[in-house]
């Protein structure tokens, strides 16, 4: 501890220290804003390319998988499935493949969609807000307006 009288002592852990809006110096406003503003483009680029990369794989991995399953020849031939390609050729065949695609498809982005809802729900605030559930919403847009209105836009 420490007795200096015009020192101010400091808590071990400030509750509310990690829920306060972080406040640029007037000077530094616009570069900071320009420098969120490429973060944030370039994470949800990079995000999104991810994310297209592993649905890309997904679709190739099913359509490998299924496509297998449906054959014209060998010992696990759909009788329907030669039936059609003897009665209208290869062109009968189309109906059957569209749905198949639209069906590989469609499994992929039900995975990009839980992959996308898990990362959001790991990505999320957890930890319990007294400070915030104390005050009502009114008071906290309040503040927040005037700690905005005191940044002095050049």
């Amino acid at each position: 501890m420490d007795d200096d009288p015009g020192r101010r002592s400091r808590p071990e852990h400030d509750a509310d220290h990690d829920r306060r809006p972080l406040l640029l110096a007037a000077g530094t406003v616009e570069p900071g804003s320009a420098y969120n503003t490429l973060t944030q483009r370039v994470s949800s680029a990079l995000g999104l390319a991810v994310l297209t990369a592993v649905a890309t794989v997904q679709q190739a991995q099913f359509m490998a998988d299924r496509s297998t399953l449906v054959t014209s020849a060998g010992p696990s031939v759909d009788p329907r499935i030669v039936a059609l390609e003897h009665s209208g050729g290869e062109a009968a065949l189309i109906p059957y493949w569209e749905q198949l695609r639209n069906e590989v498809e469609a499994q992929a982005y039900s995975n990009i969609f839980l992959i996308v809802g898990v990362l959001t729900l790991a990505g999320l605030d957890w930890r319990p807000s007294s400070a915030m559930e104390s005050r009502p919403a009114v008071a906290v847009n309040r503040q927040r307006w005037v700690e905005m209105s005191t940044i002095r836009w050049s």
